[in-house]
């Protein structure tokens, strides 16, 4: 009989472990068969012997030649996708920023193996990668290679959209691998800012002379990375708007330095002792800065007239004139 003495391997490797080996009349050779079970495991190169036992009668094993070596050479490939650097700056149309992926091939290398890859939108979509297009492509080992990159080039811009991700996949690999290792994730981080006004002091009697200062703010949100700037606007709004010439100024601009999140200005009106109505202005941003994006809605303030103001309204929409010599009233307030 034979059997099989495990090395590194172990039964499920052989479709059988023990069997027998017959011969005829005048037959002095032999073959005997073992059969591998294949599969898709990555295990290496495995190393067994078979030995032979129990001669019939009028036979003996040799002892010096009772067993045989054999290797059975796994012939599998595994692939395995990781984030190399997927986490990665937007950047601006001239220095976009570049995400890299690495796929990795252990088992059987003597062979080239190839693999598609390509990638899946997530909250980020094709206009964020370079040609508009969400990229893809293949991967070929060739002889003897075990670790391939993935490149994929974004497309920088200055327009705020916040942290965006995206997944790159694998798929159809050669039919000797299996992808082990799959769906990775990766975000875009957004290097843009949003600029947003709101009021601080806008609510103000306008004085008899001199100027009343309104005071507004900016605040910077996002990327405060380098320096930023932002216009403002004033004009007069509502049902009674403040007359253009009540602004000391109508435009001006704002400068963030790098780093800086908040500024303050202001808007001058000047006094007056004219009686008016209580009047508004709006002041609204333009104009920001390459990476920069206004958001939000104009700001309005009120101008309190603190003058006195003479109205006059009769008190009857008619009288009667009356009989001849008669005097009649008409009285006014």
């Amino acid at each position: 009989g034979w059997r099989i003495v495990h090395g590194d391997t172990s039964a499920d490797d052989f479709v059988a472990t023990t069997g027998t080996v017959s011969f005829a009349d005048g037959q002095d050779t032999a073959t005997l068969t073992v059969l591998v079970s294949g599969d898709r495991d990555l295990e290496g190169d495995e190393g067994f012997s078979v030995e032979l036992y129990s001669p019939g009668a009028g036979s003996t094993v040799d002892d010096t030649a009772a067993t045989a070596s054999g290797i059975i050479h796994d012939d599998d490939v595994d692939l395995s996708l990781a984030a190399a650097d997927a986490n990665v700056t937007e950047g601006d149309s001239s220095t976009a920023g570049h995400a890299t992926f690495t796929v990795t091939r252990s088992g059987d290398l003597s062979v080239e193996t190839s693999v598609n890859w390509n990638v899946v939108a997530g909250t980020a979509t094709a206009a964020d990668f370079a040609g508009g297009e969400l990229p893809g492509g293949t991967v070929v080992f060739g002889a003897g290679e075990s670790s391939k990159t993935i490149t994929i080039d974004l497309a920088g811009d200055g327009a705020w959209e916040g942290n965006e991700t995206y997944t790159v996949q694998l798929s159809g690999a050669s039919d000797h691998a299996d992808i082990v290792a799959n769906n990775v994730s990766g975000q875009i981080i957004d290097d843009d800012d949003t600029l947003t006004l709101s009021a601080v002091s806008v609510d103000h009697a306008e004085g008899n002379s001199g100027s009343t200062i309104y005071i507004f703010r900016i605040d910077r949100a996002g990327a405060a990375t380098g320096a930023t700037s932002v216009e403002w606007i004033a004009a007069g709004s509502g049902a009674h708007p403040t007359d253009q010439d009540d602004l000391l100024a109508t435009t001006g601009t704002v400068t963030f330095a790098d780093g800086e999140t908040s500024k303050i200005f202001t808007v001058e009106v000047a006094g007056d002792t004219t009686g008016e109505y209580d009047e508004t202005f709006s002041v609204s941003l333009a104009n920001p800065a390459y990476g920069s994006t206004t958001v939000g809605a104009p700001v309005t303030a009120t101008v309190r007239n603190d003058d006195a103001v003479l109205f006059v309204r009769a008190d009857h929409v008619s009288v009667a004139e009356g009989a001849d010599g008669v005097e009649t009233t008409f009285t006014f307030t």
